[in-house]
């Protein structure tokens, strides 16, 4: 450092912060801007390339990682894919939707719903005061899966239905074990919950996680209310207040109507805030959701409550005599609001003659469990079988038609099934005749698929029908 520079260095530490020192001004006067030599330039130069060279290999060395990523992540896929589908370039949601996988899948439901049923009825009968543990093993995984199901399907609105909240309930009473707890969940389970298997006509198909988790959501909590009010041998199941009621099991003081019915409100206002007030403008402008008042209103008519409250309010002259449920309107939303608290309080009367009588709580959850089985009987023979046909022969026709247009269309459509196909149809003893009122006039009777043996015998005789037909025309023809 030169002498000059010492001097500013000692002057510029002597100085401190103080502005009004007097070497402030002796320090500007030094540091004055100089133009740069060649040297100077030089080095800057080299600084600025080198610069420019690690910028440029950092990028390039971001691009390297992200293909390397990228190669990683389509290797993983392809590895995935050849483990599930055998083919590296077959996605596994379209190997999914073929046919063989939909049918293990089904078998697959088909056996677990079969085997939650049996272990079901083990325990109740076998080991009743163990039934809470089976409950809180076997709903929180059907409970999981539902919420994705219904997120999935826009659905997720219904998850705030009464039904919900009682099962949540449930899970409370059986973790902290208080009696009030227990015997509103026991008017709840056993009324209006319970009731909905018959209302709303769940059915007990055991192919269908869908259909068993709403049977379950509805019966389950009665099953262990059940279990908990005739099954007691040990204090944590017992339904009784026997501290304050010796010897004595009953409900509790206003336990019958007062508290269940402001349970129910709490649940309403939170369902009204829900619905009208914090998410209303995401469900008026997003038609796709689906909540309880939408499928009241939009899907309600084949529901025979439904029809019953339609029918009042035209009778009562609320509606008028062609009005329809229009979830949009107010009128239907209240109408819906009162028909559940109606059907709520109609629920609640019978839950001190099944809290007093066993006999009476054993027939009421009979009825209802037989009324879920018989819809499941008439599902899978009604309803089933037609849909599972017309599953298959609709992939079948649109694999058959890609591609294909006018005159082409009937030729290339005679195919014949694949062996996996024909199967799911004549393992169903589906004839011909049956086929066509079942799910329409789609292939045998059009000819337009070789669908069975019946319908390439049927296929064969039209077209010895249209020869012999075309032969006698050319003979009138010579004729004339």
């Amino acid at each position: 450092m030169t002498e000059r520079g010492e001097d500013v260095f000692e002057n510029y530490t002597d100085m401190g912060d103080d502005p009004s020192h007097p070497n402030y001004t002796a320090i500007d006067e030094t540091l004055e801007f100089r133009p740069i030599s060649s040297a100077g330039k030089a080095v800057v130069g080299s600084v600025r390339r080198a610069g420019r060279s690690v910028v440029g290999k950092a990028a390039e060395l971001k691009q390297r990682v992200k293909r390397g990523s990228t190669h990683v992540s389509i290797r993983a896929r392809e590895i995935r894919r050849r483990l599930i589908t055998g083919d590296s370039q077959k996605r596994v949601r379209d190997y999914a939707l073929e046919v063989p996988v939909v049918k293990t899948v089904d078998k697959f439901s088909f056996m677990l719903g079969i085997l939650i049923l049996n272990i079901t009825q083990a325990v109740l009968c076998l080991m009743p005061t163990k039934f809470a543990r089976w409950f809180c093993i076997i709903m929180p995984p059907l409970l999981i899966v539902r919420i994705f199901s219904y997120r999935k399907k826009n659905w997720h609105y219904f998850l705030y239905d009464f039904c919900y909240f009682v099962n949540i309930l449930t899970f409370l009473a059986v973790v902290f074990d208080v009696t009030w707890m227990k015997q509103l969940v026991f008017i709840y389970a056993n009324g209006p919950i319970c009731y909905a298997i018959l209302v709303w006509r769940n059915n007990m198909v055991f192919h269908s996680v869908e259909q068993i988790t709403s049977v379950f959501i509805h019966g389950f909590p009665a099953l262990l209310t059940y279990c908990w009010r005739w099954h007691s041998e040990s204090q944590p199941n017992t339904l009784c207040d026997t501290a304050s009621h010796p010897g004595d099991c009953d409900l509790m003081d206003n336990m019958s109507l007062t508290w269940p019915i402001v349970g129910y409100f709490l649940w309403q206002i939170y369902y009204f805030w829900v619905t009208e007030i914090r998410d209303k403008e995401v469900l008026d402008s997003d038609d796709t959701l689906q909540s309880s008042v939408r499928y009241m209103a939009r899907k309600g008519g084949k529901n025979i409550t439904a029809q019953a409250v339609v029918k009042l309010c035209k009778k009562l002259k609320i509606m008028g005599k062609d009005e329809k449920l229009d979830d949009r309107t107010v009128k239907t939303r209240v109408i819906f609001m009162t028909s559940q608290l109606a059907y709520t309080l109609l629920c609640l009367l019978p839950m001190p003659l099944l809290f007093r009588n066993q006999a009476a709580h054993g027939i009421s959850l009979a009825i209802v469990y037989i009324s879920s089985i018989w819809n499941g009987a008439g599902f899978y023979i009604e309803v089933f079988s037609a849909q599972y046909v017309k599953k298959f022969q609709n992939a079948a026709n649109d694999r058959g038609s890609q591609g294909v247009s006018g005159k082409n269309f009937e030729e290339h459509s005679r195919r014949p099934l694949t062996p996996s196909e024909v199967n799911a149809i004549c393992e169903l003893m589906v004839t011909c005749d049956e086929l066509e009122p079942a799910i329409g006039k789609l292939y045998c009777v059009d000819c337009k698929l070789v669908m069975c043996p019946s319908c390439d015998e049927h296929l064969h005789k039209k077209q010895q029908k249209e020869k012999e037909e075309t032969k006698s025309s050319k003979k009138l023809e010579k004729q004339k």
